[in-house]
């Protein structure tokens, strides 16, 4: 699905297995072609918000530098700056959206679960971060107790992993794809390089 709406957005999306696991997506445009390299190296759930939140860039554009647009998305870093918020905002809003987040977060508060055992229960159903979870529980006001709700946003993987395990839950969302698409890329590079040094159009020295 995500190749289907790059092609959509006009946007050649390559998953590359980086070695920096935090490191989220690196996206970037000139005045002919856009391109966004997805990190499959970061846990499945915080790739999928790495690409919705450069889907706002895609759609809203970046900043400038030199002669190009650029943007890098790192996955700890949430409030940098205006447009960045403005791009997590995004993606927490198409990753969890508003009527069904609240409609779960009913559901499972009824079932008498803690917060983090409801924020780790969102955070699979939606794939999503599980600091994003607890960012749009109280974002959508559904935190009535703030208390304690520091130490929940310091929680390791190790932590989130252990409350998994005793609610039964898989923990897939939270495993890297790892999927490496370069050899595509290249594979793509030489046919379409060859094709324009047949036409004269590029120099073999080029190619």
């Amino acid at each position: 699905m995500i190749k289907e709406i790059g092609d959509k957005l006009d946007t050649l999306i390559v998953h590359i297995p980086m070695k920096d696991p935090e490191f989220g997506a690196c996206y970037f445009a000139t005045s002919y072609s856009k391109y966004l390299l997805l990190n499959s190296n970061q846990a499945r759930n915080k790739m999928y918000f790495s690409f919705c939140h450069d889907i706002y860039h895609i759609l809203n554009g970046t900043p400038n530098y030199i002669n190009e647009k650029r943007e890098v998305h790192l996955n700890q870093s949430y409030f940098e700056n205006d447009n960045e918020s403005k791009a997590s905002f995004f993606a927490a809003n198409l990753l969890m959206p508003k009527n069904q987040f609240k409609q779960l977060y009913g559901l499972y508060s009824v079932e008498n679960n803690s917060i983090e055992e409801i924020a780790v229960k969102l955070m699979t159903f939606f794939e999503a971060p599980y600091v994003s979870v607890l960012i749009r529980m109280y974002e959508l006001e559904l935190l009535k107790d703030l208390t304690g709700v520091k130490n929940l946003l310091q929680y390791d993987n190790k932590t989130i992993e252990e409350i998994m395990e005793a609610l039964w839950i898989d923990k897939d969302c939270l495993l890297a794809s790892k999927k490496d698409e370069v050899k595509y890329l290249f594979k793509s590079l030489e046919e379409e390089g060859s094709r324009l040094v047949a036409k004269g159009l590029l120099s073999d020295y080029d190619f």
